[in-house]
Parts: structure tokens; C-alpha cells; sequence
């Protein structure tokens, strides 16, 4: 369905990430749905979230994280 509609899809997975990438699929991952949000408006800052995330599980190193809080103006 994505690729008929020509829409990404929500992928944390590194291997689903390659597939779907393989095949044709755009793919945005939760720090890139969190980036969006914030240009966009629709959150003031993306930390508190991501933050949130990590505390229930979710995760991501240290360079990827630093890297998306310099890009997102929050270190």
C-alpha cells in the first residue's frame, strides 16, 4: 500500500528499514516523525518526548541522539 500511494512508513527496525528501502518504500523512523512535528508546529520541543520514549523502552545511541538535539536546537 505504501508504494501505491506513494507514502513512507513508520520504521525503528534497521533491517525493516533496509527492506522496505530495497523495494522502493520511503521510510521515516520516530526521530524523523518527531522532527516533522516540531517544524511543523505541532510540538515545541521534541526532547521531552524522546525522553518519554526511552524511559518505556525505546532505544537509540548516544551519537544519534546528540545529532538529533543539535539538529533540533535542544542541547
Amino acid at each position: 500500500m505504501a508504494v501505491e500511494k506513494g507514502r513512507p512508513v513508520l520504521l525503528d527496525d534497521r533491517k525493516a528499514r533496509d527492506i522496505a528501502r530495497k523495494i522502493g518504500i520511503q521510510v521515516i523512523g520516530s526521530l524523523g516523525v518527531l522532527a516533522k512535528s516540531k517544524h511543523a508546529g505541532y510540538i515545541d520541543a521534541a526532547k521531552p518526548l524522546l525522553e518519554g520514549m526511552q524511559k518505556q523502552g525505546i532505544y537509540f545511541g548516544r551519537q544519534l541522539i546528540e545529532h538529533f538535539l543539535r539538529d533540533m536546537h535542544e542541547m
